[in-house]
This record gives C-alpha cells, sequence and structure tokens, in this order.
C-alpha cells in the first residue's frame, strides 16, 4: 500500500484515495502538487486539478475510469500522457464527460496513445500548446477545442463520428497531419475568428463539413484527400491568405464552397465526380489555377457577384464546366475545355441589365439575407457594366469545329446564354428583368494550353491520405 501510494506521488495535497480489498483501482479526486505517477487502474470519483507547478504522467497500457461526468480533469501544471501502439491509455468515461481542461501556462502538454469516447469536450486548451499523436477520439460532442492562442500539433489520431472534431478559434495554431477524419455530425475541422494553421496530408471521409474557415484565416490545406462528404472545404470571409493546394475531392456533394469576401488561392487540386466541384458565392473571388476537374456535374459554379480569376485549368467530362448566375463575370483565360456536356451555362438571373433593375436587386438582396448581412451599398456597386461573361482565348477541344461553324455571333450548342434564352424572368419581382448576358467566346485558341492542369501529380495522395 505504501509502495503504491508513493508511485502515485509523494506529495499529495488534499487527495483522497481508497484501495477496496477487492480491487486494484485506486479512487482519487482532489488537487495534486508535487510529481504523480498514475499506472493500471484509476478511478476518478470527483473533479482532480493538476496544480500551476506540478506534473501528473500516465503510463502505457493505463484504465482512466471516471464515475460523473462532471469529474473533469484540469490542468494548470503538466500532464504528459504517452501510451504505446500496443498499450494505449483508455479513459473509460460517461456521456458528456467534462474532459481535460488545460489552463494557460507555458509547459507543452503531451497525449499520445490514448483514446477518448462520448466526451462534452474530450480535450480543452486555452492559451497553451499541446501535442496530440496517435489519439482517437470517438462519439464526442467536442473531440479538441482551442481558444485564445492555444496551439497544438494533431498527427496520425482518428476522430471518428463526433459532432465535432477540431475546433480552433480566437487566434488559435492549429498543425494537423496524416489524421483521418469519419462521420461527423457538424464540422470535421472548424478555424474561426483569426486562427492559423496547417492541414496537411488527412483523409477526410462521410462528414457534414469537413474544413470550416470562418473570418480571417491564414494557412495551408494541402495534401488532402476529401471522400464523399456534403462539404469539403468552406470558406467565409476568410479574405486572402488561404492556399488550398495538392488535394483531391472525391464525390463529395461540394467540394470547396467559397463565400462573402473569400479570396483563397486554388491551386493544383483534382476535383473528381463531385455534385458540385467548386462553389462561388457572395463577392467570392479568389485564385483558381492549374487544377483538374474530371467527372463532376458542375466544375465551376458562381453566384451573386463571384468573380474568380480562372487559369490553366483542365475542365474534362463535366456536365456543365462553368456556370455563372446573378451577374458573377469571372475571368476565365488560358484553360483547356474537353468533352464536357455544357461548356458555359448561364443561370436565369445572369444580366447585366436585370441586375440594375428593381426585381433583380430584391431578387439578390433576399438571397444574400438567406447567408446573413452583407455591408450596406455593396449590391450597388458596379458589375454590370458588360453583359457577356468573356471566355475567350481557352482552348476547347474537338469542340472547336463547333465554334468555326458557328462564327464569332454565332449560337454554339455547348454554350447556354441569350441565343438560346432572350430574356431573364424574376418570378414575384416581375415578369421580366431583361435580357440575359451572351457569352463571348472568339477569339478561341487554335492548340491546346501547354501545362494546364496539375502541375506536380506526387502532390497527391492516392491511397487515403493517412498512416493510421
Amino acid at each position: 500500500m505504501i509502495d503504491l501510494l508513493r508511485r502515485i506521488s509523494p506529495l499529495l495535497v488534499g487527495f483522497l484515495f481508497s484501495l477496496p480489498a477487492t480491487s486494484a483501482a485506486v479512487v482519487v479526486s482532489g488537487t495534486l502538487q508535487g510529481e504523480a505517477h498514475w499506472s493500471g487502474e484509476i478511478e476518478i470519483s470527483g473533479p482532480v486539478t493538476v496544480a500551476a507547478g506540478a506534473r501528473l504522467n500516465i503510463a502505457p497500457g493505463s484504465r482512466i475510469v471516471v464515475s460523473e461526468p462532471g469529474s473533469a480533469l484540469q490542468v494548470a501544471g503538466t500532464l504528459h500522457v504517452e501510451g504505446t501502439a500496443n498499450a494505449p491509455v483508455t479513459f473509460v468515461t460517461p456521456a458528456g464527460w467534462e474532459g481535460i481542461s488545460f489552463l494557460p501556462n507555458e509547459e507543452r502538454q503531451m497525449l499520445a496513445h490514448v483514446r477518448f469516447a462520448g466526451a462534452s469536450t474530450a480535450v480543452f486548451g486555452e492559451a497553451v500548446a499541446l501535442t496530440i499523436r496517435h489519439a482517437t477520439f470517438e462519439g464526442c460532442r467536442i473531440a479538441v477545442k482551442l481558444v485564445r492562442g492555444a496551439s497544438a500539433q494533431v498527427g496520425q489520431c482518428r476522430f471518428i463520428e463526433n459532432r465535432i472534431g477540431v475546433d480552433a478559434e480566437l487566434r488559435s495554431n492549429i498543425e494537423i497531419r496524416a489524421s483521418a477524419f469519419r462521420g461527423h455530425e457538424e464540422m470535421a475541422v472548424l478555424a474561426a475568428s483569426s486562427s492559423r494553421g496547417a492541414i496537411r496530408d488527412n483523409l477526410f471521409e462521410s462528414n457534414r463539413l469537413a474544413i470550416a474557415l470562418l473570418q480571417p484565416f491564414s494557412g495551408q490545406i494541402h495534401g488532402n484527400r476529401f471522400v464523399a462528404n456534403e462539404v469539403g472545404v468552406s470558406c467565409s470571409k476568410i479574405q486572402e491568405g488561404t492556399d488550398i493546394v495538392g488535394n483531391l475531392f472525391e464525390k463529395n456533394e461540394i467540394g470547396i464552397k467559397s463565400e462573402i469576401f473569400s479570396r483563397p488561392l486554388v491551386s493544383d487540386n483534382r476535383f473528381i465526380e463531385n455534385s458540385v466541384a467548386m462553389r462561388n458565392d457572395q463577392f467570392a473571388g479568389g485564385e483558381l489555377e492549374h487544377n483538374a476537374f474530371l467527372g463532376n456535374n458542375t466544375a465551376l459554379f458562381n453566384s451573386r457577384k463571384a468573380n474568380p480569376r480562372v487559369a490553366r485549368n483542365l475542365f474534362q467530362d463535366n456536365g456543365v464546366a462553368l456556370f455563372c448566375d446573378y451577374s458573377s463575370y469571372p475571368q476565365v483565360r488560358e484553360n483547356n475545355f474537353l468533352e464536357n456536356t455544357m461548356a458555359v451555362r448561364l443561370g436565369n438571373f445572369q444580366s447585366a441589365a436585370g441586375a440594375q433593375g428593381a426585381g433583380a436587386e430584391m431578387a439578390q438582396r433576399r438571397a444574400a439575407r438567406s447567408h446573413g448581412p452583407l455591408p450596406a451599398g455593396l449590391l450597388e456597386e458596379s458589375g454590370a457594366q458588360i453583359d457577356f461573361v468573356d471566355v475567350r482565348g481557352n482552348w476547347w477541344g474537338e469542340d472547336t469545329r463547333l465554334l468555326k461553324a458557328a462564327g464569332e455571333g454565332g449560337n454554339v450548342s455547348i454554350f447556354f446564354d441569350r441565343r438560346d434564352q432572350s430574356e431573364v424572368t424574376y418570378g414575384e419581382s416581375g415578369p421580366r428583368g431583361g435580357r440575359l448576358d451572351w457569352v463571348r467566346f472568339a477569339p478561341w485558341r487554335e492548340n491546346p494550353v501547354t501545362g494546364a492542369g496539375p502541375r506536380d501529380e506526387s502532390n497527391f495522395v492516392t491511397s487515403g491520405g493517412t498512416r493510421e
């Protein structure tokens, strides 16, 4: 008994221990001072605090059994949990357990080869540095939450059917590598409120929303695989400074959704068999270059004055390669469009004339309100000075013969514009809103664009995106 107490801590203050004769478990609660070592089975019967300056080490193979949801482990000092692949540390907890909370301090905290299930928030960190490796989080409301400048290095972890996997807010910094996120009810990763970081070489599969970036975010989304998510990456009000590079988006409802003044760099990605590969909305812009859009229902969807710059991409075998609506005028140059069912389609509200009328303006305002308020006056800014979507200077492959046959002003079957529908209708706002825009395609390239599409195939993860 004395040896066991010495192993746990030589300097315990206010701790309650009991060692039943029929069990090897040690029951603990209270405040820890000094240095403690837990091993075997430990039962937490009430809140436990690791005081400032104290250190708690949990040995490989330990089972931490928590009796009540409110029996949280609060760390003001240092927690070092380092299991092994063959002997992980397991937290056996009731549903809604309040988890481990790291208070602000300068010590790096370690959680390695550890398992959590069913927690309210499994790991919470405020203004602290965490290393989380080979951890499993399953069925938690939030697996990892970071606030107020906290940082976390998350590597080779598994996040399974949580409501939210990693939530980084208020200038926090995340580095997530070689991990798998599956079946998240809300989002696998949320980075918001001027947070930053790098999310690299991960697998995101069957999540409602894989990565959500809100308000300014600077960092990289690189080398990940997004499969069968409702949305792969969602960008809202992130402005500039986000690079989405070298990822694979496959069979998602929407691969990338960019809206409300988001201007990411989207480069060297592959979009394969998504319902919508990339959707730009509400003044979204940015650069789209050297991507491959292959077999999507709609490759590039632009709505409500979304004006990205689109260059040196490959669009092949899509249902619709480029869709524009609500006064969207992307800059489309030096791309290869090959064997798409419809190369460019204009929506029912793509009208420069209609956008200046009351009916179109009301329709735009109703649509904008459904996604939140916009600064006053922006819907009245210029953007309706031209009445055509400009796709000159691109290569159209075998369809070039259709362009040549129709001539510069002719009606080409791969473009849907005012030549196919002359007037715009706005429903309840009025029977007519003006003339539909037209697609300006001449002059076109007589030869393919050299180097269109991804530049480095070695960037792409083809076998799952994680080393589990």
